[in-house]
């Protein structure tokens, strides 16, 4: 068999087995197959006890279903993303580190056998946590729920439910339950029929987020040519913005008016002549305006600005 037989010979071995991306579970930062931003760590690291639980093979599979579906989200949304809690078995298999790193049985351990979900307050005892099709994103600032409300079509592509935002504080709650709930709204679920749907909802006041917006903009990174969108933003409390470029494509420099508002789902919306793009705002701060839309003639873009001192 000459070398370039071998060669195709383990690229089929590879393609078949998954032997590049397979999980390798006896390590804490192995990615997980399909999920590269993701790991073992993440998925089975107990916090409030301090040890690792060995996932059965069904439990494999969940952590795994869910990876791959919140890896969708993960790549749109552009950020980190920080898990605070995974599978909260019911009857924890423990392990420990060895020496070498490797997450090996703990025989020792006072836990096994023990129900970890019991012991988190206020959960469920028929969470999708205890079997691994659930899974908890930090979110202190609101910012990931927000850009959910807004685009609950990716909920749908990563075929992901979230938790009605209401009833959570600081974290995004995702599951890959296999059913819907009862009660739901779009791919939004809570567990108290009481409980409010949300409307946008910032962590600033609107009056305050107008306020923050305001100012010049200087464009940092795009997903298109620079020459096809401005370089500079004006954004000027009058509801006009004011947007130039030193060489737009076919035209060369060149500025423009247009007219903007934030509307009450917390959308930026620019129009001009009759025609309006609404972009969702992913990030904004004193220093950094981050958005994305669809915008006509040119499609989807994805921009960051930086804040002109």
């Amino acid at each position: 068999m000459n070398s370039k037989k071998i060669f195709l010979f383990f690229i089929m071995v590879f393609m078949v087995f998954g032997i590049v991306s397979a999980t390798n579970w006896e390590y804490p930062r192995s990615t997980i197959t399909g999920a590269p931003n993701f790991n073992v760590h993440e998925a089975t690291f107990l916090n409030g006890w301090q040890i690792y639980h060995i996932p059965n093979s069904t439990q494999k599979q969940n952590i795994t279903t869910v990876a791959t579906r919140l890896q969708i989200v993960r790549n749109a949304w552009d950020r980190q993303m920080v898990v605070t809690a995974w599978i909260r078995p019911d009857s924890v298999n423990p392990g420990m580190t060895n020496s070498s790193g490797r997450i090996i049985t703990d025989p020792n351990s006072s836990y096994s056998g023990s129900n970890y979900n019991a012991s988190i307050r206020n959960a469920s005892p028929s969470s999708y946590h205890i079997t691994g099709l659930a899974v908890d994103i930090r979110d202190s600032d609101g910012s990931l729920a927000r850009y959910l409300l807004n685009n609950q079509d990716l909920l749908i592509r990563a075929n992901l439910w979230m938790q009605n935002p209401n009833e959570t504080s600081g974290y995004v709650h995702f599951d890959a339950r296999p059913t819907p709930p009862s009660s739901s709204n779009g791919r939004m679920f809570r567990n108290n029929a009481n409980t409010p749907w949300p409307q946008w909802q910032s962590a600033q006041n609107n009056q305050n987020f107008n306020q923050l917006i305001l100012g010049r903009w200087e464009l940092v990174e795009s997903n298109i040519a620079r020459d096809l969108i401005f370089e500079r933003l004006d954004i000027r409390n009058n509801g006009t913005l004011l947007g130039e470029s030193r060489n737009i494509r076919g035209i060369g420099q060149y500025s423009e008016t247009q007219n903007w508002r934030i509307d009450n789902n917390g959308r930026f919306i620019v129009s001009l002549l009759g025609i309006t793009v609404i972009y969702t705002i992913l990030e904004l701060s004193s220093t950094i305006l981050r958005y994305e839309g669809n915008v006509p003639g040119i499609g989807y873009i994805r921009v960051r600005y930086s804040r002109v001192r």
